[in-house]
Order: C-alpha cells, then structure tokens, then sequence
C-alpha cells in the first residue's frame, strides 16, 4: 500500500510500555490513514539504569523499522530537542512531534490530524486511546515463535486448569524491600479471597522479577507453580494465556490481562506517581475489578 503520510513512534520503556507506544501509534496511524513506523533505536541508547531493549519482534507487528534519516541521524538527540521546543508553541492540531507531558488522560490524541509526517514520543497508558482498534491491535500481538518442550508443558497446564496469573513487581529488584511501590500482601490475600468466591479450582500461577520465592509463603495452603523461566517474552506470553488475573502495578501485567481471554481481572487501587505512576485516570478498563 501506499501511503501518504507517516507517523513514526518511539518506542521506549519496558515491554508493557512498549506496547502501549505501538497501540497508540498504530490507532492514530490507522485514523489517518497513514503509514506507521518504529523507532526501535532511539528510546534505548540512553538506558543506561534499566538496560531495556526492544522487545516489539517477538509480536506479529507488520510495520517496518525507521531509516536513519527517519531516527534523525545523525545528532537525533539534539535534533528531537528541538522539535520539542519548537512544538511546545504550537496549536496542537499542528504539532509534528508529539511529546508526552502527563500520565493524565489526553483526549486530544482522539483527534489527532496531521498531514505529512508526525513523530509521536510518549506511552500514553490507556486503552481508551485505542479501543475502537480492539481487533486489528489484538491480532498485531500476536506471538510469533515457538515454546521449547518446557515451556510448553507450562503452557498446556494453564491451557487445562482454572489458571489464576499472580503477578508480584519488586521495585528495585528487591523483594525485602520496603519500596512505596511494592504492593502489600494484604492486597494479593485479599485478591486471592476474590477469585475463591467466583471458581473453586484454582491453580495459581506466580510470575515475578524477582527469583527468589520467600514472600510466597502466604500461598503454601494454595495450588500454585512458580513460572521461573527467566524469559519476560515467554513469561508474558505464558501469563497472557491464564483466565483471570491478579495484576500488579505494572503495565507488563496489565498488558498481559488485556491480551488474555479473561474472564475476570483484578487490579491494585493504588495511587502513586514516580518512577512508576498508578492509580491515574482511565488506566483501568471498565470491565476490571480494583481492590
């Protein structure tokens, strides 16, 4: 197809984020019928604390990859910089680089009309951006490589069983750690009591960053596997597969849910902003229970 526009979108962040980046982008990409392109580079050069890369390959994501010209090379840096600040002077119906301000939700990217080329920076969390492209997105990730017999066998167990995905995010990779972004336990136990109430198999299945397992010793009375795959693609992939969730406060988690068949997802009521902002609104589908 050819197209007469282009919207290039930087990905960045980890996997979750990077979702939401394409999701974004594809939606406004497909409203104006134009040509959507990744920037797989930029976002990641400076990532220097969490050493993330991009991860959007492992999907069945059509669109093709940015020229150099297209990143801004050379001196992309300076160069977006600039957009930037010439942008911010700008109505924003005649933006050409779009940059993420807020985790607020922002209507105006509904509405968003452009004419040649727009380069769009930021991983606006919410599926309202892009609900209404519910399909072509859903079918855009899917999975596309094989499980080892291993991982396989996991897969087919969660496939047969009332699967119930935990998800625990220890920030700082510490899972001792008393973080004000780590969840509580009472938050997983109360959690927990939730989905007793609606099946009466379940078979939990914990997904972590953390590979240690000493906080687990509140499930010792519960049905549960510890997925240690060491693998975020195939734990994602595993964890998209269960039929309800306990999420985290993490869009890795919340992206798992989103993409699963689920029949009922529960979701932190936690509010903070930081380095990981949760609680703001619109996050949360409709549909998804918050305790």
């Amino acid at each position: 197809m050819i197209y007469n526009k282009k919207l290039i979108v930087r990905i960045k962040g980890g996997l979750g984020n990077q979702l939401f980046c394409y999701a974004v982008a594809k939606a406004i990409a497909l409203r104006n019928n134009a040509e959507l392109i990744l920037d797989n580079q930029t976002g990641f050069i400076r990532d220097f604390k969490y050493n993330r890369n991009y991860q959007l390959d492992n999907f069945n994501i059509k669109s093709r990859l940015a020229t150099k010209s297209e990143l801004l090379y050379p001196f992309s840096r300076i160069r977006r910089g600039l957009l930037i600040s010439l942008n911010i002077y700008l109505p924003f119906f005649f933006k050409n680089y779009i940059y993420q301000k807020s985790v607020l939700f922002d209507a105006n990217l509904l509405n968003v009309k452009f004419k040649n080329i727009l380069y769009l920076d930021g991983c606006w969390q919410s599926e309202f951006y892009f609900k209404e492209f519910e399909n072509i997105i859903r079918n855009d990730l899917i999975f596309d490589y094989d499980l080892n017999e291993e991982n396989l066998n996991i897969y087919n167990t969660i496939i047969k069983e009332e699967a119930v995905a935990i998800h625990f995010r220890f920030f700082d990779h510490n899972e001792n750690s008393n973080s004000m972004y780590n969840l509580n336990l009472e938050y997983y136990n109360n959690a927990i009591k939730e989905i007793k109430k609606r099946i009466q198999t379940p078979h939990f299945f914990i997904f972590t960053d953390s590979n240690k397992n000493n906080n687990f010793e509140f499930l010792k009375y519960e049905n549960y596997t510890l997925v240690t795959t060491n693998n975020s693609i195939i734990d994602f992939h595993l964890m998209s597969k269960c039929k309800y969730f306990i999420i985290a406060n993490s869009t890795y988690s919340w992206w798992a849910a989103w993409l699963s068949n689920s029949k009922f997802v529960i979701a932190p009521n936690f509010n903070i902003s930081g380095i990981t902002s949760w609680g703001f609104d619109k996050l949360i589908p409709d549909t998804w229970k918050i305790i």
